[in-house]
C-alpha cells in the first residue's frame, strides 16, 4: 500500500481536529511534499506532531518548558508511590539487591566449576580400571550428582546465612 499525502483540509476532516489547529501544530514541521499546489504530510507525520503536540499542552504551562503544578503534584505522587511500593517489597523480602544477587551466582559458579573439575578427574582416574558401560555411566552421574550437590549448598548456605542473618537485625 503506498502511502497518501494529505492536504491541511484533509488532515483536519479525517482527524476530527480544527484546521487551525492543525496548521499550527505542523507549521514547524517540514512538509512531505506537495499535493495541489500547497504543502502536504503523511497522515503519520502530522499524527507524530499532534500527539508531540498534546503531551506538550498537557505537561507543560507555557512555551516556556516549565511543567505545570498539576502535572509536578501528579509526578511526584506517582514517584513516592513506587518508592513505597520498592520498600514495601524490600521489606517483605520480594526482592533481592543485584550485587548480593550477582555474588551469590559468582559463588555458585565458582563452587560448580571446582566441583566439576573434581569429578572429572575423579571420573578419569577410575575409569581407567572400569571396563563396564553402566559402572562408568554410574560413576559419572554419582561424580556429577555430587558437584551439583555442593554448588546447591554453597547458595543454601549463602541464602540462609543472610536470611537469619536479616531476621537477627530485625529482632528485639
Amino acid at each position: 500500500m503506498t502511502r497518501k499525502l494529505w492536504s491541511l483540509n484533509g488532515l483536519a476532516t479525517e482527524l476530527g481536529r480544527d484546521r487551525r489547529t492543525v496548521a499550527k501544530a505542523l507549521e514547524a514541521v517540514p512538509a512531505d511534499g506537495v499535493l495541489g499546489g500547497h504543502k502536504a504530510w503523511y497522515l503519520k507525520t502530522a499524527l507524530d506532531r499532534l500527539k508531540a503536540v498534546t503531551v506538550e499542552e498537557a505537561l507543560f504551562d507555557d512555551e516556556t518548558g516549565r511543567i505545570t503544578k498539576d502535572e509536578a503534584d501528579r509526578r511526584r505522587a506517582v514517584a513516592l508511590a513506587i518508592i513505597a511500593e520498592v520498600d514495601a517489597d524490600e521489606a517483605l523480602n520480594r526482592v533481592i539487591l543485584r550485587e548480593g544477587a550477582e555474588a551469590d551466582m559468582a559463588a555458585f559458579c565458582i563452587a560448580l566449576k571446582t566441583s566439576l573439575t573434581n569429578a572429572a578427574a575423579k571420573i578419569a582416574g577410575r575409569a581407567a580400571i572400569i571396563s563396564s558401560a553402566p559402572e562408568i555411566q554410574e560413576l559419572c552421574e554419582a561424580e556429577l550428582n555430587r558437584a551439583f550437590d555442593v554448588a546447591q549448598a554453597e547458595l543454601v548456605t549463602r541464602w540462609t546465612r543472610e536470611d537469619s542473618t536479616a531476621e537477627a537485625a530485625v529482632a528485639p
